[in-house]
């Protein structure tokens, strides 16, 4: 999974331009909100920048290392107790719906699913 030319192919594809450094929400043509976190749902990290092309498999142990922060973190209050089941699902539902409105943003929240849906099939058999 993933896009052929890491974060920067990612965020020329949301935003339109190519990246130029870190990837900032400063109104100044930079990243949306909605858009850095798309980025951290397809496992690209909005402050990588690489002054080199890097091999294909550390961006994909970078992608790895990036979504397995990124869930774990997500998961982290509801594993903890600290948020009920029921808030936890409406957090999500919500920040869901924000992003499925954002440009390719259900395209996007739709092949994440896939994802994860297919790599949890192969994981449990």
């Amino acid at each position: 999974y993933g896009l052929i030319g890491g974060t920067d192919a990612a965020v020329q594809l949301l935003t339109g331009r190519a990246s130029q450094g870190r990837i900032m929400n400063d109104g100044g043509g930079g990243a949306t909100v909605e858009q850095i976190r798309l980025l951290e749902l397809m496992g690209y990290h909005h402050t990588h920048h690489q002054h080199h092309p890097p091999s294909s498999s550390s961006t994909h142990e970078q992608r790895i290392h990036t979504l397995t922060t990124t869930i774990t973190e997500r998961l982290r209050p509801l594993v903890e107790g600290t948020i009920s089941q029921e808030n936890f699902s409406t957090q999500i539902h919500s920040e869901m719906n924000t992003l499925k409105k954002s440009p390719l943003g259900a395209q996007i929240l739709r092949c994440v699913g896939r994802a994860y849906k297919v790599e949890g099939w192969r994981v449990l058999r």
